[in-house]
């Protein structure tokens, strides 16, 4: 791949369908060689990139990793705050603050959490922006963030069974 000035990106590697001759046609099993080899060939250069970034540069450029700075135990809640807790996202355990009156889901947030910096990001943040408008925990998850999405409504849902006794 090559950027605007036609450099090569570096790291930038491509493998399956990269564009044929049947263009906007059914794709069969004739193309599984082409995504082998240019798979293979990916592969290959990928392994021979040694130690070229160092291992600080993720928490660097992504910001603080909780996995690495352990559980937040100063968490406070209000009147009709509830907090739960999942462990079943990506990265371990997702914590929720919800507050909760009058049979309605006022507010939802993501007080501590361990998901990755990507598609789960946006999870993190759209999930609960709809079960507080569905008033409800069954809203569709973000594609690509399934696990992050269960981790996020599983709490709430916990949160709302303690919030009604």
């Amino acid at each position: 791949m090559i950027d605007s000035s036609n450099k090569p990106i570096p790291h930038l590697f491509g493998a399956g369908e990269l564009g044929g001759v049947c263009v906007n046609q059914y794709q069969g099993g004739e193309n599984l060689a082409e995504c082998l080899i240019f798979g293979k060939i990916a592969g290959d250069n990928v392994a021979k990139i040694e130690n070229e970034v160092s291992s600080d540069a993720s928490t660097e450029l992504n910001g603080v990793n909780d996995l690495v700075t352990g559980e937040n135990e100063d968490i406070s809640v209000g009147q009709n705050q509830y907090l739960g807790s999942s462990t079943k996202g990506i990265g371990g355990k997702v914590v929720a603050r919800v507050t909760y009156a009058d049979n309605k889901i006022k507010k939802v947030e993501i007080v501590e959490n361990h998901e990755s910096e990507d598609v789960a990001k946006k999870a993190l943040k759209v999930v609960p922006a709809e079960i507080e408008k569905a008033n409800s925990v069954e809203v569709d998850a973000v594609s690509g963030a399934s696990a992050t999405s269960r981790a996020i409504k599983e709490p709430v849902s916990e949160t709302i069974k303690k919030a009604k006794k």
